[in-house]
């Protein structure tokens, strides 16, 4: 094919293009060219390196269409060149882009996870999924899993391909996994490598709609400014991760109720509560109810009203960060807490800490006749069965944004409810906390809800309310 084929990209879009990290994400506010970036780098890479198998993912059929087959951007106007010089051919009805040296785009859906049975066999050189929040991380890694490349790949390309480009806004089922493996893993720009059973580069690069000199000096800045909530214009305007446009906790969990560790004062109950998970993560979290006492940090009074919770402690049981399971045994997990909890001894707490609620399934007997939670009792890691009544998963949810939203009244007639900041892992999933697209007042429970459960029999543990007490 003769080299006639030129495109104006801007440096962030070049910069995303010419990447040499093995996953990278493109993305961040409305108007950054993600898309773009996105048809422009399959080119790039099918136009040069023969027989390279490229795939382009969007949830449904009619999202790949009004993207990538329709418009000024469309495949057949950049294309155009080379369309008429027989060297690129277009299969509308397969949504198959092939060309003369051998390669193939081939623009895909994938909306749930049986969708991933028609990628079985395939070997993808080039994977890229447009609006990658849009996608489950179990879809994402099974893509991922059919990177491969079978024919020779040119030098310039050895340490480029097989690799995977994702582009994306900061909403969405998969803003967590994105956030996580991604925006907090490399946050400035530059490739950095993770090891875990293997080794592979990532790369954040963070558009903006600044970026865009064909957007830079028109009203689409102010069009976002008129899109309501300040999270929307942050996110959209501004690119900002730190946003959850569809958190189920919304405005009810702020940094208003997150607190500085401080010492739990003797006289509160304390709880250790409890969420099981082996190939999955697992979750303890250690909750205090405050009986109105004082308690004091560096010489500083804290003040709390009878009834308030506090989470002070967690211990999310993932492999460094991968929202995988570490596959520990009962025993093991019993020792590991009790053992954190004499850490934390004299520091963050004194006296005796109760069994908290933990999932009921724990009491059912394992294939050895003996149940987790009488091998965790073994070993003095106690818990009560957590209310699993029909309807509690609701109620549960709905006592946590109360008790989130009472917690900023000052002359609040029940509990709020405070996480200290050490828990980062639970804060990260309450501000990211999907909802559930088909039973909205509960959360997505393909989401990494585990902590969010053990928060839940924690706050499910308590009835009573208490008089106002003004301080």
């Amino acid at each position: 094919m003769s080299n006639d084929l030129t495109f104006n990209l801007f440096p962030k879009q070049k910069k995303a293009m010419l990447s040499k990290a093995d996953c990278l994400l493109y993305g961040g506010a409305a108007g950054g060219g993600k898309s773009f970036v996105a048809s422009i780098t399959s080119i790039y890479f099918a136009y040069n390196q023969p027989n390279l198998q490229v795939y382009i993912f969007r949830k449904t059929c009619p999202a790949i269409d009004a993207t990538f087959l329709s418009g000024s951007a469309s495949f057949q106007i950049l294309l155009e060149p080379l369309i008429k010089s027989g060297h690129v051919k277009i299969n509308y009805s397969k949504r198959q882009i092939a060309f003369s040296n051998g390669s193939m785009i081939h623009l895909s859906h994938c909306a749930t996870k049986k969708d991933l049975d028609k990628y079985q066999g395939s070997a993808i050189g080039l994977l890229i999924i447009d609006e990658a929040g849009q996608f489950e991380e179990s879809i994402y890694t099974y893509l991922k899993s059919r990177l491969r490349i079978a024919h020779e790949i040119r030098p310039e390309f050895k340490d480029v391909l097989p690799k995977v480009l994702l582009t994306s806004n900061p909403d969405g089922v998969g803003l967590s996994w994105l956030k996580r493996t991604f925006v907090n893993f490399c946050p400035d720009d530059k490739i950095k490598k993770y090891k875990s059973e293997f080794t592979e580069s990532r790369q954040f690069i963070r558009s903006k709609l600044s970026d865009n000199p064909h957007l830079r000096d028109t009203d689409y800045a102010e069009q976002l400014k008129g899109m309501g909530s300040p999270e929307l214009v942050a996110a959209y305007l501004n690119g900002d991760w730190n946003v959850s446009l569809n958190s189920f906790f919304g405005n009810s969990f702020t940094n208003d109720n997150i607190r500085d560790p401080f010492q739990i004062p003797i006289g509160w109950k304390k709880y250790r509560m409890f969420d099981w998970g082996y190939s999955s993560p697992f979750s303890v979290l250690w909750m205090a109810e405050s009986d109105g006492t004082l308690a004091s940090h560096k010489g500083k009074q804290i003040n709390s009203r009878r009834g308030d919770i506090f989470i002070w402690a967690e211990y999310y049981g993932d492999d460094n960060g991968t929202e995988k399971g570490l596959k520990l045994t009962a025993e093991q997990i019993a020792n590991k807490t009790m053992a954190f909890e004499e850490l934390m001894r004299g520091s963050l707490y004194a006296g005796a800490i109760q069994a908290g609620a933990a999932d009921t399934s724990i009491w059912n007997a394992e294939s050895n006749g003996v149940s987790i939670e009488a091998t965790m009792r073994k070993h003095k890691c106690t818990f009560v069965q957590a209310n699993k009544a029909p309807g509690s998963r609701v109620l549960g949810w709905q006592k946590i944004i109360e008790m989130f939203t009472m917690a900023k009244n000052p002359m609040r007639e029940s509990g709020g409810l405070f996480i200290f900041n050490n828990c980062h892992r639970l804060i990260g999933h309450i501000r990211e906390a999907p909802r559930d697209d088909k039973k909205l007042e509960d959360i997505d429970t393909n989401s990494h809800d585990h902590d969010l459960d053990c928060l839940r029999y924690g706050v499910m543990m308590k009835k009573k309310s208490f008089k106002a007490r003004q301080f």
